[in-house]
């Protein structure tokens, strides 16, 4: 049964790379009594080889490593679609309210900015998945509501999606950045203030 658990973890890992997480935290608690019973000494057969240690040793060792490594130098996404989109935004914009693509938002929480809607879809409930599928079609009414109910600061979407064309249209909105991933629009008073830094630093 552990094994069974064990390899439907690792599938899980492999098809969605957030669940990588069960698979390291769960896991090791499938195999820490198994683990257990093999390294137990209660009886010199069933005691480890001397070999065996060090190589274990120097596993966990080499594991210990690999972790203070990433730690001291975190990894750097340049080559995600909307990498680059995120790239120029400015730290002012960045920490306010932002209306995503739903695709978008895993690269802006691994960025350290709060989504709109991500690809948890089940944490949502239907009614605000529909009222986002309304808003992303470009539906006038639902788009002020919801920017207006969550002060909407900027948006971060597909140049697929209807929404870009309406966005292009709306009054006090402007375009900063498109590419093939991403188009970028920021609201009145975040190109008010964005005007002003930029008019700022510049000598």
């Amino acid at each position: 049964i552990r094994l069974l658990v064990l390899l439907a973890l690792f599938h899980m890992a492999l098809a969605h790379a957030r669940y990588s997480m069960m698979l390291g935290i769960v896991g090791a608690i499938l195999l820490a009594d198994p683990l257990r019973i093999a390294l137990s000494e209660r009886t010199p057969l069933e005691s480890p080889a001397r070999p065996a240690i060090l190589a274990m040793a120097g596993l966990a060792s080499a594991m210990l490593a690999s972790a203070a490594l990433r730690a001291a130098y975190p990894i750097q996404r340049f080559d995600e679609p909307g990498a680059a989109a995120l790239a120029a935004i400015p730290a002012s914009l960045a920490d306010k309210p932002v209306f995503n693509t739903y695709s978008f938002g895993g690269i802006l929480i691994f960025n350290g900015i709060r989504p709109l809607v991500d690809s948890r879809a089940d944490f949502y409930g239907d009614a605000y998945l529909d009222q986002y599928a309304r808003t992303i079609d470009g539906d006038p009414a639902t788009v002020d509501s919801l920017f207006a109910k969550y002060r909407v600061a900027w948006t971060m979407l597909d140049p697929g999606d209807p929404l870009v064309a309406s966005m292009d249209r709306r009054k006090g909105w402007h375009r900063i950045y498109a590419d093939r991933y991403a188009v970028i629009h920021v609201g009145p008073n975040a190109a008010a203030r964005l005007a002003q830094s930029v008019a700022a630093a510049d000598p």
